[in-house]
């Protein structure tokens, strides 16, 4: 489904909400998708994930996030789902812990920056 964006702030966050609100799984099972905790049972799955554990995560980005696994609830495995919430925190956890300055990796990823970048993990 494509989603036409508003313009201005406000607009957006009214419409995320509205988009958001009650998302239904493969199986049928409803939940609210703007709360900050999803917790519901798939099957024999049960489904547990607290965006406010996001570190150092901004309320906006955490709406984004609830965006993106609304789709995945609904169109994949609570599995898939609870995988992909743990790659996000994953991810949000690695990243505080090692910054890359932008411009290291805009020339990591162009190829800029001639022979001499040399960026060490």
């Amino acid at each position: 489904m494509e989603r036409d964006w508003p313009a201005n702030k406000e607009g957006r966050d009214a419409h995320l909400l509205a988009v958001l609100q009650l998302v239904s799984t493969k199986s049928g099972v409803e939940f609210d998708a703007t709360a900050d905790v999803w917790t519901y049972r798939d099957g024999v799955n049960n489904v547990y994930l607290d965006f406010n554990q996001l570190p150092n995560s901004s309320r906006e980005f955490r709406e984004s996030a609830k965006s993106v696994l609304s789709w995945y609830a609904e169109n994949r495995s609570p599995n898939h789902l609870r995988n992909m919430f743990d790659r996000l925190q994953h991810f949000l956890r690695a990243s505080t812990r090692c910054r890359i300055p932008y411009d290291h990796m805009v020339a990591c990823e162009t190829g800029a920056g001639g022979s001499g970048t040399n960026l060490s993990w």
